[in-house]
């Protein structure tokens, strides 16, 4: 600027110059530079000043030797000025940093001490150039690192802004830069975020590689700047200039912030440098912690390949002591101790020790080189190693055992290692001179029996660091005591199971006597419910069963596993344990033979290489025979040459995959070109784009599927903000058929986040629109899905218009999303009516108007001319657009488009033709609002107090008190309150009666304490009494009990009397003169009715309380009780009588009474049989009269006492606070919640449990929020049940302290919300029948037949949502009552109201989902009288035939249920069907009845044997039956071959029956129950006997696809009634369609008839993705995907 500024101070660059000294002005100010560098600036403003002229001649010309003479050295040293000084200071500390060597350091460092660093603006620099260095020259860290120790002591004494010296030093300055630096670094993320965004929103592509190009550079630059300061930061801790502290801070700072990687990057480097400095014994617990999270980072994997080697490599330098195992020194540096060869080191050792560690040298090099083929010769090399003293033979033994425990996989070659070493011994002297034997054998076994009792033993040390974790100071030391307890618990269960392992190879090899084993299974089984001891038993009896598992220890191994099941059935250990107990169970039942070959045995190089020959010829025979004989194409598969099992081959380049263990890599290629050759006979080159087509439309996801992802697409963009990450997602969901669904969804999930989150899904849309994977059509539908529904979220969301205005601002303004599109095809008729369309566009402009410009958004504007007619907009809403519509033309145009017309032609709204106006706003003036000065204003407490006389403060004193015990008021405090009240100074009449006006006022408003806490306290204060004067000048005693009666009675009264009042009211209502003012007497009028009905509620249960503790006698009830009665139209009394009914009725109805209590009730019956009253006050009366029915005994447990709650301490995190508001944090609870929900199975639910327990789940809302989500999926994710129950079973304990509406406190349990939330839904399930009529009612008197069909589908799908809702809930109830959640007569009480809805058959069908699920807990012998009830009201319905077929059968097998002891005869089959279903079922039998029917007589005449009747197929000629229990008995044992069973087949059905759909069911339902066991994640496939069984369904089948489809429903079917277990149906399908029972097409078919959306379908379908995957890539990757014979293409 100085040398340019004369010449670019222009008139017409005055405002660019004006901007730049503005700013220059602005830095000036704020005083953040180095003096020299303001004084530059401020001369270059001085400059400007004075119209760019210098004040003095700045001679900077270059002179001649006569124009500039030579002067002396020491005249121009005078001459200099402070700043020349400084520089010529720094260019020497330059000069001496550039020579800076190890060598030279101590010179350099005189030469340093003798510059003048006398001045903080040295020092600093000084500091700043030694950190430049270090930062940039990392080799060198060191040097520069000692440099700095000898400097520490430096220190200038300055001057601070107040004017006071203070002392600035070296150290100060170099700590606060490395803290900045640190800082700095670790907050670099939003800045990288910043240009990564850049990144992608680049205009061209040219752009977009600069900025990548920037972006990379600036990472490269901050990581090597990142290293270089922790690095230093390491070295300056070795040289003790910084403290240890500061180490562990940054180290846990650096640790918090993964998975980033840089910040891995520097904590490795940080730990490498300063390790051997820390990792002392007073800091093992920190140093453990780091490595315990530093190896759960690598075990998840989520981090690059490069980093995960840099944190291995830091784990591997701790375990080797912090000894590099190879010199990671990259300089020459000159060793204080020069190498020198090992025999010399040893010098100090004795002969023996040196011989000792040779040995000791030799066996490890001997067991790295350990391995089954090598076993012999390493046996030879250990018998002549020198092991003859006890030292090395306990040194052998302890580098075995702890091989055999860590390496589990060569356990069983350990173990043939000491086997073969047991003879060996030694002699030795013992401690009295005498001679010894040590053997081998003794040595191991004392070793094995040690470390057993370590391990049985370590329950003591596990409590003991619980104690330290639940007892921890802060919320970050518990934290890390967990996680220390955690990596305790995991290396003893890996020890512990490594031990017992071995412990069962010794035994096998008889090395240990089969006593011990007992010993220690019986000591496992007895430290029950120890799960690592049942685990090790499992281990244990897993590994020696077979040998030990004889007839003379039958005894005993009985025992065991009657034990075991019992542990099993308590079901108090973890769902894991469980399930490894079970395997061992089931291991046992096999006869010890696993179901499936547990390949973990070590191989040698020859067995891996024979079974990679082998797979090698089973591959070329699979390539011979591709085409099966029907020309069908056959799947590429490879069967394992060990395991039998099909593998898949890609047909582009075959290879056979390499062996389980891992131990070898072997793959053979095979030409692609016959499989090719052969494929080309098979498809004609037109079929091959149907083909693509078909598939493209297969491989759409389904509607449920697309949504989860769409879910856990944005929560990943709005986390993340990874903009490419997100696009590349939506491009692999290859569905884009259904986009508009996730539109919709994303849409839905941006309106209830933040403005930043609806931000970026309104970019990502942009991105999806501009790279083509949106298209404009499925872009419009989806947000039509939203538009339908606005207006009813509007309700929830009230500024859903702004937030679909940010949505929609990207993709508009950028002119991806046509505006003109949106505007017509996206808005309803209703939006358009109500003016929201137009409200929705005016906010969409307005936000455009932001990004972009306005001349932008006019452009957007008048591009859509045609859509303008139907939004109707004002002027005021076109404010952007007026503005740059400057032509006239424009501006005319632009205002007629805010004119309402009637038909776009510019009339106005009045349709009478008038002449077009033009509306503009027309802006006035508020006028002024003056304040009033209020007549009496405002006063302190201590001011109003000052006006008070001594015994009016002492009795306002004694209220404040008062108040105050009141509001600390509990059962638990309840004495010790009321001595604290009886020492109050209560002397006077007035301070008696305000007492008891605040415990009334407390009573009756605070109902629910009402009963157990204040009227207590008024029994406790009844005695309590004053002596007054009364108006005649006498003594009088006044009683609280007195004024209390008083007081009641006067409210009691002020009740009664209150009808004139509201009658008041409701004429001032009737008359009032507007609409407006009717409205507000009527909001007026409901008000008062409102508490004048809790004031009345909260008094007369109050006076049953204090009837209930005799404050009260019977006589004044029974007078309250008439008094009601004696009003029997008004329905607040009725409620009152109820009320105090229920609260005195068991205290009340004695023998003397009864004649008045029936005549209360008699009345009270004809009322409610009147029908006058509400339904909810007939409901109130008719729960009373059942109460009295049943004895006063509630059927429902009435849970309103009040409950003490454990208090959570409440841990501070000042982080959180600062940084999240109440909701933020709320929203971030409920996201971790459903988190949790999506990743829970049985497996994990002891885990994920604890984390839902570490959430903060603190507030109302967030327990609500809580046990509404838990409920939600209860009721949509049946299968899942009976987890969700337990997980309530374990939140059962969570209470949360909340205020209620008049402002006390109150405990809200979980518990309490579910049963209500269960209750809720039951009772409205119940009262469901009135709108259903309202529906039937629409469909039948709808005005044409396409409306009817509408309603008529409305009224099915509520129908069905109603059936699957209530189902849920009522299973859900059942498992609350099984876990003892719920009370038995709440399940009573449900089954007797589902019984009286009857004929109604949803009831029902709850009735029998309900009994189903509790009958073996209800069924007892006391409850008998109540289930012969029911089973009999049940007999009775099914006798009459009044309701359908299938709830009929629904009846009966619950009755069944019951007959057979509640032990089912086979699986329920709890899926619902389609109507589509049952026809096609009824369809099939009736052909088959048919059928039979032609063949029922013979020739002559006599009646033919065996048609088909129930579940048997009957035949004509034999007088046999196929039933499914038949079928079951044969096809589940092995030892019955298949021709066995055909010609059974053969001798029962003629070929006809053979072919029918329902034998070929029949008989794949057979199949699937003899094959599998257990159920749930428990089922278990014998493959082998399935694929064996497959062959007769072969034959029976034969290619027919309505056969095969049959097949596959029948399995799907089946796999339904086990609960669907895990990858069960994909192995069968893999099965059926590899042994060539079903094809390709009819696979297809039924997953298409799969996509009808019954219930269960989509966990079928889901369930089979993996094989229908393979199904579709097969075909993609074929030339000609297409199949042959007619059949549908692939």
């Amino acid at each position: 600027m100085t040398v340019t500024g004369k010449e670019l101070d222009k008139e017409k660059t005055k405002l660019e110059i004006d901007t730049y000294f503005s700013k220059v002005n602005d830095i000036i100010r704020k005083g953040k530079l180095s003096k020299r560098v303001q004084f530059l600036l401020q001369d270059v403003v001085d400059l400007r000043d004075n119209q760019w002229v210098p004040r003095q001649w700045q001679d900077t010309e270059v002179k001649t030797i006569a124009k500039h003479p030579c002067r002396r050295n020491a005249v121009l040293q005078l001459e200099l000025t402070e700043e020349q000084e400084t520089r010529e200071f720094f260019r020497k500390f330059q000069s001496i940093l550039n020579r800076l060597t190890p060598q030279k350091l101590t010179k350099l460092v005189d030469a340093t001490l003798q510059l003048k660093i006398n001045t903080e603006e040295r020092l600093r620099g000084v500091v700043d150039l030694i950190f430049t260095r270090v930062t940039t020259e990392t080799t060198n860290c060191e040097v520069y690192t000692n440099l700095c120790r000898v400097l520490a002591s430096l220190a200038v004494e300055t001057v601070n802004a107040e004017g006071k010296p203070q002392a600035v030093t070296f150290i100060r300055l170099l700590v606060t830069k490395c803290q900045q630096v640190f800082e700095k670094d670790m907050q670099e993320d939003e800045e990288r975020k910043t240009m990564q965004k850049g990144v992608e929103t680049a205009e061209t592509e040219e752009i977009r590689k600069q900025r990548q190009i920037e972006l990379e550079a600036a990472e490269m630059a901050s990581r090597h700047r990142s290293l270089g300061n922790i690095r230093f930061i390491g070295e300056l801790y070795n040289l003790k200039i910084l403290f240890e502290s500061t180490i562990h801070e940054c180290m846990i700072r650096l640790l918090k912030s993964s998975p980033n990687e840089k910040s891995l990057e520097c904590f490795a480097k940080l730990m490498t440098v300063t390790g051997t400095e820390l990792d002392k014994e007073k800091t093992k617990l920190e140093m453990d912690t780091y490595f315990s999270t530093v190896k759960d980072i690598i075990k998840k994997g989520t981090i690059s390949k490069r980093v995960q080697f840099v944190l291995q490599d830091v784990v591997d330098l701790r375990d080797n002591k912090w000894v590099p195992r190879q010199r990671q020194d990259t300089k020459l540096r000159k060793a204080e101790q020069p190498w020198q060869r090992q025999a010399v080191l040893q010098l100090d050792l004795t002969e023996e020790r040196k011989k000792t560690q040779d040995v000791f040298c030799k066996f490890r090099s001997i067991l790295n080189r350990l391995t089954p083929l090598k076993l012999t010769k390493l046996v030879d090399a250990t018998l002549q190693l020198k092991i003859n003293t006890e030292e090395r033979l306990r040194g052998v033994v302890d580098m075995i055992f702890t091989r055999a425990i860590t390496e589990t996989m060569y356990n069983e070659v350990y173990a043939n290692f000491c086997c073969v070493l047991l003879p060996f011994g030694i002699e030795t002297v013992n401690a009295e001179r005498k001679p010894k034997t040590i053997t081998f054998k003794r040595l191991l076994v004392i070793k094995c029996q040690q470390e057993f009792e370590k391990g049985m033993q370590e329950d003591e040390e596990r409590e003991t660091m619980q104690k330290r974790v639940e007892t921890a100071e802060t919320e970050e030391i518990r934290k890390q005591r967990q996680m220390e307890l955690e990596a305790a618990e995991m290396a003893s269960r890996h020890r512990s199971l490594g031990t017992i392992r071995f412990i069962g190879e010794l035994y096998n090899l008889k090395i240990l006597f089969e006593s011990t084993i007992h010993e220690c299974m019986i000591r496992l089984l007895k430290s029950s419910p120890n799960e690592k001891s049942l685990e090790c038993f499992a281990k244990l009896m897993t590994v020696t069963g077979t040998e030990l598992d004889k007839h003379e220890a039958k005894l005993e191994m009985d025992t065991y596993f009657s034990t075991v099941n019992d542990i099993i059935n308590r079901r108090t250990i973890s769902k894991r344990v469980q399930f490894v107990l079970q395997d061992v169970v089931d291991h046992r039942d096999n006869q010890w033979v696993p179901r499936q070959r547990q390949d973990t045995k070590v191989k040698t190089i020859d067995q891996i290489h024979r079974e990679a020959e082998d797979e090698e010829q089973m591959t070329k025979q699979l390539a011979s025979q591709y085409t099966r004989g029907d020309g069908r194409r056959k799947r590429n598969v490879a069967i394992d040459s060990k395991t039998k099992a099909c593998v898949q081959v890609d047909t582009t380049q075959l290879r056979v995959p390499a062996t389980p263990t891992g131990l070898g890599n072997t793959s053979v290629p095979l030409n692609r070109s016959l499989l090719q050759a052969v494929e080309d006979k098979m498809v004609g080159a037109n079929q091959k784009r149907s083909c693509e087509a078909n598939l493209e439309q297969l491989s759409e996801l389904d509607k449920e599927t697309v949504v989860k992802e769409t879910r856990s697409i944005i929560e990943e963009l709005c986390e993340d903000k990874d903009m490419k990450e997100a696009v590349e997602c939506v491009k692999e969901m290859k569905s884009p058929g259904m986009l508009h669904v996730f539109v919709s969804e994303a849409i839905n999930y941006a309106l209830e986040n933040t403005s930043e989150c609806r931000q970026l899904v309104g970019q990502l849309f942009h991105q999806l629109l501009q790279d083509g994977t949106l298209a404009v059509d499925r872009m419009v539908a989806g947000l039509g899905a939203v538009m339908k529904t606005a207006e009813d979220i509007e309700i929830d969301v009230p500024k859903i218009w702004d937030y679909i205005g940010e949505l929609l601002c990207p993709p508009v303004a950028n002119r991806t999303l046509p505006l003109g599109t949106l505007i017509s095809t996206t808005f309803p008729s209703n939006l358009l009516a109500s003016g929201k369309a137009a409200l929705l566009t005016t906010k969409l402009l307005r936000q455009c108007v932001v990004v972009t410009s306005e001349e932008v958004v006019f452009q957007l504007w008048s591009s859509c001319k045609e859509q303008h007619d139907c939004l109707q907009l004002r002027p005021e809403d076109l404010e952007v657009v007026l503005k740059k519509a400057e032509q006239p033309s424009q501006r005319q145009a632009a205002l007629q488009l805010a004119v309402v017309s009637d038909g776009g032609d510019g009339r106005q709204g009045s349709r009478q033709g008038e002449s077009n106006k033009i509306i503009s706003p027309n802006p006035h003036s508020e006028p002024e609002i003056e304040l009033r000065k209020a007549e009496q204003p405002w006063q302190r407490q201590a001011v109003l107090l000052l006006e008070l006389t001594e015994e009016q403060k002492e009795t306002q004193e004694v209220f404040r008190k008062f108040r105050s015990i009141l509001n600390r008021l509990t059962p638990q405090k309840l004495t010790e309150l009321a001595d604290a009240t009886l020492q109050l100074k209560i002397n006077t009449e007035e301070r008696l009666r305000g007492v008891v006006d605040l415990i009334f006022t407390r009573a009756i408003t605070e109902t629910m304490y009402s009963g157990e806490v204040y009227a207590n306290l008024c029994q406790v204060l009844a005695p309590f009494d004053v002596e007054t004067v009364n108006t005649k000048g006498k003594l009088k005693t006044i009683t609280f009990k007195r004024l209390l009666l008083s007081k009641c009675e006067q409210e009691f009264l002020k009740d009664m009397q209150e009808d004139e009042e509201r009658k008041t009211l409701q004429k001032g209502v009737e008359t009032a003169e507007t609409e407006e003012i009717r409205k507000q007497r009527q909001m007026e009028l409901e008000a008062a009715e409102m508490a004048s009905r809790q004031r009345m509620l909260g008094n007369i249960r109050f006076i049953g309380e204090l009837y209930k503790l005799k404050t009260l006698s019977e006589s004044i009830m029974h007078e309250c009780t008439r008094r009601f009665q004696k009003t029997s139209s008004d329905e607040k009394s009725l409620e009152c009588f109820a009320k105090l009914m229920t609260v005195t009725g068991k205290e009340l109805d004695k023998e003397k009474t009864k004649l008045e209590i029936d005549t209360y009730f008699s009345k009270v019956n004809d009322i409610i049989k009147k029908g006058k009253l509400s339904k909810r006050v007939q409901f109130l009366l008719q729960d009373v009269v059942d109460l009295r029915d049943n004895q006063w005994v509630p059927r429902q447990r009435q849970d309103t006492k009040v409950k003490t709650i454990a208090k959570q301490p409440w841990r501070r995190n000042a982080v959180l606070q600062l940084e999240l508001t109440e909701e933020q944090e709320t929203r971030k609870v409920f996201r971790k919640f459903q988190s949790i929900l999506n990743r829970l199975t049985p497996q994990k639910l002891t885990k994920l449990v604890d984390a839902t327990l570490q959430l903060k789940i603190n507030t109302e809302e967030r327990l609500r929020g809580v046990v509404d989500m838990i409920f939600t999926r209860v009721t949509t994710e049946t299968t899942n049940c009976e987890v969700y129950t337990n997980l309530c079973r374990v939140l059962a304990s969570l209470a949360v302290e909340t205020v209620n509406a008049e402002g006390k406190p109150q405990a809200v349990t979980f518990i309490r919300l579910l049963v209500t939330k269960c209750q809720q839904v039951f009772e409205k399930d119940m009262q469901e029948d009135e709108e259903r009529k309202t529906m039937q009612k629409g469909v039948e008197t709808a005005e044409t037949e396409e409306i009817r069909k509408q309603r008529q589908i409305e009224l099915e799908a509520a129908e069905m949502a109603s059936r699957h809702r209530s189902l849920s809930n009522i299973r859900f109830i059942g498992e609350l009552y099984n876990l003892k959640i719920l009370f038995e007569s709440t399940i009573h009480e449900c089954m007797i109201r589902l019984l009286k809805s009857s004929p109604n058959e949803k009831s029902l069908e709850c009735f029998a989902k309900l009994m189903t699920v509790t009958g073996t807990e209800l069924d007892k012998e006391k409850t008998k009288l109540e289930m012969d009830t029911y089973f009999s009201t049940v007999n009775d319905i099914i006798n009459r035939r009044t309701i359908s077929k299938r709830v009929q059968f629904a009846l009966q097998d619950v009755v069944d249920l019951r007959d057979n002891k509640w032990v089912p005869r086979q699986r329920q089959d709890t899926e619902v069907k389609t109507i589509d279903q049952i026809h096609r079922e009824a369809e099939d039998e009736e052909q088959m009845t048919k059928q039979l029917a032609s063949q029922y007589t013979r020739g002559d005449g006599r009646r033919k044997r065996g048609l088909l009747h129930g579940r048997k197929v009957a035949t004509p000629q034999s007088p046999h039956s196929v039933s499914l229990e038949d079928l079951t008995a044969r096809l589940g044992f092995a030892n019955v071959s298949n021709n066995e069973i055909l010609k059974w087949i053969e001798r029962s059905c003629t070929p006809e029956e053979c072919r029918s759909p329902i034998f070929i069911r029949t008989l794949t339902t057979a199949m699937v129950q003899g094959a599998v066991t257990g159920k749930g994640s428990n089922a278990h496939l014998a493959r082998d006997l399935f694929e064996t069984r497959l062959e007769i369904l072969t034959k029976y089948v034969n290619s027919d696809e309505k056969l095969e489809l049959e097949v596959l429903l029948a399995l799907e079917l089946a796999v339904a009634k086990l609960d669907h277990p895990p990858k069960l149906l994909c192995q069968m399908f893999n099965a059926v369609y590899d042994c060539e029972v079903v094809g390709e097409n009819s696979c297809f078919t039924w997953r298409d008839r799969a996509q009808e959306g019954v219930e269960g379908k989509g966990t079928a379908v889901m369930s089979v993705k993996a094989f229908f995957d393979w199904l579709e890539s097969a075909a993609r990757e074929s030339d000609h995907p297409e199949g042959t014979s007619g059949k549908r293409q692939a």
